[in-house]
């Protein structure tokens, strides 16, 4: 798998088995920004490389200065501090201040002091540098939060063998006495061979282990493990990448700094063997990590996400793609895919010596105009350059220029010889050879056969080779044709169907990939085992028509109306259906991983037994749509409404049903929800009940009323979420997470709340007979 970066950003990947037959590819994309006094961050010139942990002084006795980059996933956005700190001035005392967003940290730095024989303290030596580190913080060997530390034990390196007080302590509470153990203070990352990571190993590690998991984790391995900040410096989800920073005598220049992070975001996609013309395959990425670098004035961004792969050699990929944008909507499959085309010629380019042109930049000032782009339903149809809009179609499947211009020039070109024009496109097989577009180069040499074969062109043919193609047809001209190919066995493949009227037409096993049919009309057609791969529907009517067995892999059908359609078992790999009308319509057993269904309207669709896994679900209406035995692992319906709908027995891990979206009265019941995310949801009256919702979040979630008898949530979060009378009789809440939760009225009898967290909450008039509370604040 080759690199093609389209950024300055730093990348690094890592294949890894997460369980047994569960392969992924990780991604990981890294930015270093200066942070200026006031005003936004910018780019740094120098952009840090993707590393694994990075010891202080390159010493791994020593404690963490960089976590590592290539964690495998990170259930929560963290931020953390490190560096050495910098006065101009000798200081005795510093009071410091870091905020991210809304997490912030505050500690005082002070110069080295001594506990003295009578227990006070001796004067603290001026210091003008001094390293944030956890060994300038309370601790020492023996003492589990922090071994690295000092205060515990007598200093080595005094001559006197006094014990050494920290440099760092907490803002106004200074210790006062030698026995005093405080609380820990620092903002560092945590070393991952730490008691408080190491146990979120698992322990399951037997001889069960090794027969069915080795050398996998445990499957009591906890992912939190690489968190790698102190708890405080978490938050539910992940960064935005706008956030607000602030800084107190935390710069090297500045004495205060209120900066605001970019607003970008880094994007990551692979491309498949095979798929020489797209679509790209997009690896979701979130912005789970900000470091702060004190010492230098910077900050890191770390975007990281993952995908499926066959193993660790990758040879299903032949390309990662990895740029970034400005916050906000971003370039479409169509357009990525373009991007990254132009983006692997500039490289061929540039390894042939040629000179390429300069790309535009990637990311334009906050508040710049977007530049315009093209899409198929802002052209009027009837007015449409059908020669244009063939050139759009091969520059989205990433034919290089040069075969464009060839074979679909922007005015009738003048006769050419024949030999100039052979070698014209020798040149462009050999151009499509380099790429790796291996069906380009075969219609390529096709074409140079033709050429050979043909007889001399005539001032008639050359007439007629110059006519537009029937684009400009009517509508029944247009249907006319498409009977007339039928009729002869013809094929439909690539013809150019702009508003033509196919109602009512049989178009079983038909071949139509590659197809232009915006806004045709199609309703209460026949298209049962039709090929659609590639075909651009956008704004059809498909509204009755039956597509039982079709193929629509890659297929283009935003705005389509296709109210009560039958896609029942169709393919529809990588499809994209943005804000199209589907109430109703039928998508049983559909294949459709990675299908964009964006802001549609799919009130009362069937989508029972469909594979949607990785599916862009989000924006749009499911009320009372069904979903039973669906696979939706990883699908993200955020912000989607699923009110009444039925989702029993569905596998989802990973599922994102979060931020805005409305569950209430739907039934999840005996569902696979390990890892889902259902935080700042609405799921009044949810039925949950025998679902397994391993480390599921559900913070700041509605639940009034939920009914989630006896579910499996070891590990859960549903910090800050609202129980109200919910029924959790029964349920596995193993280590489960409630701090701030509302769980007043709340059915918890014979629950399981060992080691349950339920700082702050609220269970007043709760029921807990029978319930295990060993290991929480109610035992």
């Amino acid at each position: 798998m080759k690199l093609v970066s389209d950024t300055p950003l730093r990348v690094g990947w890592l294949p890894w088995c997460f369980a047994p037959g569960d392969w992924r590819l990780v991604v990981a994309v890294k930015a270093t920004l200066e942070l200026p006094r006031e005003g936004l961050a910018t780019l740094a010139k120098e952009q840090r490389f993707v590393t694994g942990d990075e010891p202080w002084d390159d010493d791994p006795e020593r404690s963490v200065r960089y976590a590592e980059d290539l964690a495998l996933i990170k259930p929560k956005g963290e931020v953390y501090v490190t560096g050495t700190l910098r006065s101009a001035e000798p200081v005795q005392q510093l009071a410091c201040y870091a905020r991210a967003g809304d997490v912030e940290a505050r500690f005082d730095v002070i110069g080295d002091r001594w506990w003295q024989p009578d227990g006070g303290q001796s004067e603290p030596v001026p210091f003008t540098e001094m390293e944030l580190c956890w060994e300038r913080c309370f601790g020492g060997p023996g003492y589990e939060t922090n071994p690295l530390g000092r205060g515990v034990a007598a200093d080595p390196y005094d001559a006197l063998g006094r014990v050494a007080l920290p440099n760092v302590e907490q803002h106004g509470r200074l210790l006062r006495s030698p026995g005093e153990r405080p609380d820990r203070v620092g903002a560092w990352p945590i070393p991952r061979t730490w008691p408080e990571r190491m146990r979120l190993m698992g322990t399951m590690y037997g001889a069960a282990y090794l027969r069915d998991r080795w050398p996998y984790f445990a499957e009591d391995f906890r992912w939190s493990h690489f968190q790698a900040a102190p708890e405080p410096q978490r938050i539910e989800g992940y960064w935005r990448g706008d956030e607000e920073i602030e800084l107190a005598r935390l710069h090297p220049a500045h004495p205060r700094v209120k900066c605001q992070l970019p607003g970008i975001r880094a994007r990551a996609f692979v491309l498949e063997r095979g798929r020489e013309h797209g679509p790209l395959r997009e690896v979701g990425m979130v912005l789970d990590t900000i470091a702060i670098d004190a010492g230098e004035g910077t900050a890191t961004l770390l975007w990281r996400g993952s995908t499926p792969c066959a193993g660790e050699v990758l040879e299903e990929l032949t390309h990662l793609y990895v740029r970034h944008e400005p916050l906000g909507p971003g370039l479409s499959g169509p357009e990525a895919f373009a991007a990254f085309v132009a983006r692997l010629k500039a490289i061929w380019e540039e390894e042939q010596g040629l000179e390429a042109e300069a790309p535009p930049p990637l990311a334009p000032p906050r508040g710049a105009p977007e530049p315009p782009r093209v899409a198929v339903e802002e052209a009027p149809p009837a007015e449409a350059d059908p020669i244009d809009a063939a050139r759009a179609r091969a520059r989205e499947q990433g034919w290089p220029g040069a075969v464009i211009d060839e074979l679909y020039p922007e005015t009738p070109p003048a006769p050419v010889d024949p030999a100039e024009q052979r070698r014209k496109l020798e040149a462009a097989l050999a151009a499509a050879t380099d790429l790796g577009l291996d069906t380009t180069a075969g219609v390529l040499a096709s074409a140079i056969e033709r050429l050979d074969a043909a007889p001399p062109e005539t001032a008639e043919e050359e007439a007629q080779r110059v006519k537009p193609p029937p684009g400009l047809w009517t509508s029944q001209e247009l249907r006319d044709l498409v009977t007339a190919r039928i009729a002869a066995g013809e094929s439909l493949a690539s013809l150019t169907l702009v508003e033509a009227d196919l109602t009512l037409l049989d178009l079983s096993g038909q071949d139509l990939s590659g197809a232009i049919l915006v806004r045709a009309d199609l309703s209460n057609a026949t298209l049962d085992g039709a090929r659609l791969d590639g075909a651009i529907l956008d704004h059809a009517k498909l509204g009755g028509a039956t597509l039982r067995r079709a193929s629509l892999r890659d297929a283009s059908l935003s705005f389509v109306e296709a109210d009560g359609a039958d896609f029942t078992e169709a393919a529809l790999d990588f499809a994209i259906a943005e804000r199209a009308m589907l109430s109703g319509a039928r998508f049983e057993r559909v294949h459709a991983p990675g299908l964009a269904l964006d802001e549609c309207f799919a009130a009362g669709a069937c989508f029972d037994g469909a594979d949607l896994s990785e599916a862009e679900l989000a924006g749009s209406s499911f009320d009372e749509a069904s979903f039973r035995g669906a696979t939706l692992t990883e699908t993200r319906f955020v912000g989607s409404s699923l009110r009444n709908a039925d989702l029993d027995q569905v596998h989802a891990p990973g599922l994102r049903a979060s931020d805005g979206a409305d569950l209430s009265e739907a039934r999840i019941r005996y569902a696979r929800l390990d890892g889902a995310s259902f935080a700042r949801s609405t799921m009044i009256g949810t039925k949950l009940t025998e679902s397994r919702l391993r480390q599921a979040t559900f913070a700041e979630a509605g639940l009034e009323g939920a009914e989630l008898l006896a579910i499996d949530a070891r590990g859960a979060s549903f910090a800050g979420a609202r129980l109200t009378a919910a029924s959790l009789a029964g349920a596995d809440l193993l280590g489960a997470r409630f701090e701030g939760a509302s769980l007043r009225l709340a059915e918890l009898s014979g629950a399981n709340l060992y080691g349950a967290e339920l700082w702050q909450a609220d269970l007043t008039d709760a029921r807990l007979d029978g319930a295990n509370v060993e290991g929480t604040k109610l035992a």
